[in-house]
């Protein structure tokens, strides 16, 4: 059995919100981060990172905490 990857989504409140995300379901823990605070509580253990509001400032606060991010 393959590990599944700490992926987090920065800027969205469901993975609903993501078009294709089930595919890949099966290999990813996946973890919304909507705001600040999910973003500090999330980012710490992320292996991936998809950035999927552009217009958030959380990320400049909070990439200290990306200590794990392979991608």
């Amino acid at each position: 059995m393959q590990k599944q990857i700490n992926l987090v989504i920065h800027g969205v409140e469901s993975s609903d919100e993501i078009p294709g995300i089930e595919r890949i379901a099966a290999d990813a823990q996946i973890s919304c981060a909507p705001d600040l605070e999910a973003l500090q509580e999330f980012l710490p253990h992320a292996e991936v990172l998809l950035g999927w509001n552009f217009r958030a400032k959380d990320l400049r606060q909070t990439w200290h905490l990306a200590e794990q991010l392979r991608w």
